[in-house]
């Protein structure tokens, strides 16, 4: 797979500029298989971060 640095930059942008608005996810809609496979790839990166964290909070204790 091949993106240039400056196609997955912009990408990268619009996918962290996301939010609960399903406005800021239209980007999605016109991805080349290559990119979706991409933007794939950062979704679970995020996930598995955000359940790390979540297990690391539970065994702290406040």
């Amino acid at each position: 797979m091949y993106l240039s640095n400056e196609r997955q930059e912009e990408l990268y942008s619009l996918w962290a500029s996301e939010n609960n608005d399903p406005e800021t996810e239209e980007w999605r809609d016109e991805l080349t298989l290559e990119e979706q496979e991409m933007v794939a790839q950062w979704d679970e990166q995020f996930e598995t971060g955000i359940e790390n964290l979540m297990q690391d909070m539970q065994g702290l204790s406040f």
